[in-house]
């Protein structure tokens, strides 16, 4: 009797550090993708964007695409290299988008996964607590 509630004790807490440490790596995983996203929401990197398109300056364009190495500024630059035709602009920029959806994607499957497996191991958890309260087992 005594062995089944040390089985559910130390399945407790090896549960318990089990979420834990996925938590912290889900939160990692957070950070990061919240931190990529702001870099890619540089609304002023927008304005001038916009503002030399609107007005067909190439050299402005160019230039202000040499500020920041995020996904919207290396889009432009591959229209800019294959500008021959529009065939050829959709190609390279569908090649570019399908590059780039890997690193813009990291770590969202592991969310996922995560998101969808640890009610069960939360609930796995719960179990062995209500079965270590029991007085059945705890033979009190």
């Amino acid at each position: 009797m005594n062995s089944l509630i040390l089985l559910t004790e130390i399945s407790e807490k090896l549960i318990l550090f089990i979420l834990i440490c996925l938590s912290i790596w889900s939160i990692s995983i957070i950070i990061d993708r919240r931190k990529r996203l702001s870099e890619e929401l540089d609304q002023d990197l927008f304005k001038k964007l916009i503002h030399s398109l609107e007005e067909k300056k190439i050299s402005n364009l160019e230039a202000n695409i040499q500020i920041k190495n995020i996904f919207i500024s290396q889009g432009i630059k591959v229209i800019l290299e294959n500008q021959e035709t529009p065939e050829t602009i959709d190609r390279a920029l569908a090649s570019f988008i399908k590059r780039q959806r890997s690193d813009l994607e990291k770590g969202l499957s592991v969310l996922a996964t995560l998101g969808a497996n640890a009610p069960f191991l939360g609930l796995f958890g719960t179990v062995l607590g209500i079965i270590r309260s029991l007085p059945i087992v705890t033979g009190k």
